[in-house]
C-alpha cells in the first residue's frame, strides 16, 4: 500500500510539472493528461492562432501524455522538423522518439518497427502509414493538418488518415486530437454532429489578432492593379526593413501560359498544345510537341504579340531581383525545396506547400495570383486555398503582414481577416447540404475500363445519382456516384459484390473509391 501511495504521489507531481497552455480550459488538460477513460475520451479539433508556431502547442499537448502517443503528419519534412524540436525539449527528450516515413531506408524502418513493438511509452511521429503500426499502451492519436491532400492514400484501399485515426481511436479507446489550419468539410461535418468538440481559447482570455491581413479594395485602382501591385511592392519593401519576407507564387517555372497581346485569346501551337516560355531567351515552346514557335500568329485576330497569362516562380524571382538589386533572394519549390531559413532580411519566393520556416517568423508574406487556387476545377478548391492561407498566417511573426492580391469582399478573405476558419467551413458545409454534395451524402468513384464500370453501375436505385462518364488522364472511364439516401450501405454492398464477381470471373475489374477527395 505504501508503495502504491508513493507511485501515485510521484505521478501526481509529474502531472503538476507538465507545461500547459493557460489560454485553454483546465478541464481539457485534465481530461487529456489522464489515462484514457472509455467514458471520458477526448475527441477534439483545434485550429492554431495566427502569428505563432503551431508545433509549440503540439509539443505541449504531447507533454501531457504519460504513455505512448502517435502523431501523424502530411509528409516527412514535418516529421523531421517536429522531431528536431522535441529532441531539445527538456520535458520530452527523455522519452523514446521514433520516426516513420517513406524517406527512411529499410534498415531504419526495421529498427523503428522493432522499437515500437517492444516499447511501451513511445512518441511515434509518422505519415499516414504509421496509423497501422503496433504501438503499445496508446494514450492518444494526434492528426496534424488533416485538410492536406497528402493524408489521402492514392493506392488501394484508398484510405484517408482522418478516417483511420477515428476508427483506431474508437477501437483502442484512446484520445483523438485532430488539428489543422482550416478544417476540411469532412471535419466540419464531425464538428456539426458533435463527434468533435472545438478547442477554443477560454472566454476569459483576451483574444487578439496577432497579424495584419490586407487585400484588394478597388481592383481598378492604379495602386492595386497589375501582376505585382504597388500595394504588394510596398508590403515587400516595408517587410524587408524588419526581417525576412515570403512571396508565394501559385505555379513554378518561367511563363506557364501565353495569350495574344491584342485579343487576349490563349496562345496555342498548330498541333493544339499550349505555348509557354520555359526560360528566358527561348522562343515560345509547345508543351505537347515541344516545337519552338518563332513566328507565331494569332488565328483569331492575326496579332503577333504575346502577353504573359500565368507567371511562374522563376520569372517572379527575376522581377524581384531587378526591383531589389542588392537583396538576397532564395526560392523554394517542389523540385528545389528549402525547409528552413534564418531570420535575416531575406526575400523568399515559394510555391504553395514548399514554404520554408523562418526561425522567428516572416515579417511579411505576399500571395500573388491568389485567385488561381480558388479557380481550380475541383470541388475542394476553396478548402485547399483557405487551408494554405491560414497556414501562411501562422508563419508570420507577431504583428506581421499577410497580403493577398484578392478582392477583400471574398468570403475566404473575410474569414482570414476575422481568423475564423471553422465558421467559413460550416457555411460551406451548409451549401453542400443544399446541393446534395459530399460529405453530406455518401459518394463513390467508380473507375476502370468502360465496360467494367458500366457493369458495376447498371440498374441501381433511383436515389443513386450518376455523373456522366469522363475519361481520366490514364484513359480510364470514371463515374461519380452519389447516394441520396439515409442508409447508403445496401448500395455500397451491392457495388462491392459486383466488383468481387468481376474479379472472380477474370474479367476486367472496376475499382472503387469511397468519399474521394479529388472530385
Amino acid at each position: 500500500t505504501s508503495s502504491n501511495e508513493v507511485t501515485r504521489e510521484f505521478k501526481a507531481n509529474i502531472a503538476k510539472s507538465r507545461p500547459r497552455d493557460q489560454r485553454y480550459a483546465e478541464g481539457f488538460w485534465e481530461a487529456f493528461s489522464h489515462t484514457p477513460n472509455p467514458e471520458k475520451l477526448v475527441r477534439a479539433y483545434w485550429s492554431p492562432p495566427s502569428g505563432e508556431d503551431s508545433f509549440t502547442f503540439l509539443r505541449t499537448l504531447i507533454a501531457n501524455t504519460s504513455r505512448s502517443v502517435l502523431v501523424v503528419f502530411p509528409d516527412s519534412s514535418d516529421v523531421e522538423r517536429f522531431r528536431d524540436q522535441i529532441k531539445i525539449d527538456d520535458f520530452l527528450s527523455t522519452r523514446s522518439i521514433i520516426a516513420w516515413h517513406s524517406q527512411m531506408n529499410r534498415t531504419e524502418r526495421a529498427k523503428a518497427f522493432m522499437e515500437i513493438l517492444s516499447g511501451t511509452d513511445s512518441i511515434v511521429l509518422g505519415v499516414r502509414g504509421s496509423l497501422f503500426l503496433p504501438i503499445q499502451n496508446l494514450d492518444a492519436i494526434v492528426l496534424w493538418d488533416e485538410a492536406s491532400e497528402s493524408h489521402s492514400e492514392q493506392r488501394s484501399p484508398y484510405f484517408h488518415s482522418r478516417e483511420v485515426a477515428i476508427m483506431r481511436a474508437n477501437i483502442e479507446k484512446c484520445h483523438l486530437f485532430i488539428a489543422g489550419f482550416s478544417p476540411s468539410i469532412h471535419s466540419a461535418l464531425y464538428i456539426e454532429r458533435k463527434y468533435l468538440s472545438v478547442l477554443n481559447i477560454s472566454p476569459d482570455q483576451k483574444i487578439t489578432q496577432n497579424i495584419q491581413v490586407r487585400g484588394i479594395h478597388e481592383r481598378s485602382s492604379p495602386q492595386e492593379s497589375g501582376r505585382i501591385s504597388t500595394a504588394a511592392w510596398r508590403t515587400i519593401k516595408t517587410g524587408l526593413a524588419a526581417g525576412p519576407v515570403l512571396v508565394q507564387v501559385p505555379i513554378k517555372g518561367y511563363i506557364q501560359a501565353l495569350s495574344c497581346g491584342s485579343c487576349r485569346n490563349r496562345a496555342f501551337c498548330s498541333c493544339g498544345g499550349k505555348l509557354i516560355w520555359a526560360q528566358r531567351g527561348q522562343s515560345p515552346t509547345c508543351t505537347l510537341c515541344q516545337s519552338e514557335n518563332f513566328l507565331w500568329r494569332c488565328p483569331y485576330c492575326g496579332g503577333v504579340s504575346l502577353r504573359y497569362s500565368q507567371v511562374g516562380d522563376s520569372r517572379i524571382v527575376e522581377e524581384l531581383g531587378k526591383a531589389f538589386p542588392n537583396q538576397s533572394i532564395i526560392f523554394s519549390n517542389k523540385d528545389h525545396r528549402i525547409h528552413k531559413v534564418a531570420s535575416d532580411r531575406l526575400l523568399v519566393v515559394s510555391t504553395p506547400g514548399a514554404e520554408p520556416i523562418a526561425e522567428s517568423g516572416y515579417s511579411a508574406i505576399v500571395v500573388l495570383n491568389a485567385n488561381l487556387l480558388l479557380d481550380l476545377a475541383k470541388l475542394d478548391s476553396e478548402v485547399e486555398a483557405r487551408n494554405r492561407w491560414f497556414a501562411l498566417g501562422t508563419l508570420l511573426c507577431p504583428q506581421g503582414t499577410l497580403y493577398l492580391d484578392i478582392d477583400s469582399s471574398n468570403r475566404n478573405f473575410q474569414a482570414l481577416l476575422r481568423w475564423n476558419p471553422i465558421g467559413i467551413s460550416m457555411v460551406e458545409l451548409e451549401e453542400r447540404r443544399a446541393l446534395k454534395l459530399p460529405p453530406t451524402v455518401k459518394t463513390m468513384e467508380i473507375f476502370g475500363r468502360s465496360e467494367a464500370v458500366a457493369e458495376v453501375i447498371r440498374n441501381l436505385p433511383d436515389y443513386v445519382h450518376l455523373s456522366r462518364p469522363r475519361i481520366s488522364e490514364t484513359g480510364e472511364s470514371v463515374v461519380l456516384l452519389r447516394i441520396i439516401h439515409a442508409d447508403p450501405n445496401p448500395v455500397i454492398r451491392e457495388i462491392f459484390k459486383r466488383t468481387i464477381q468481376q474479379s472472380a470471373g477474370g474479367s476486367p475489374c472496376a475499382r472503387v473509391k469511397i468519399d474521394p477527395i479529388s472530385i
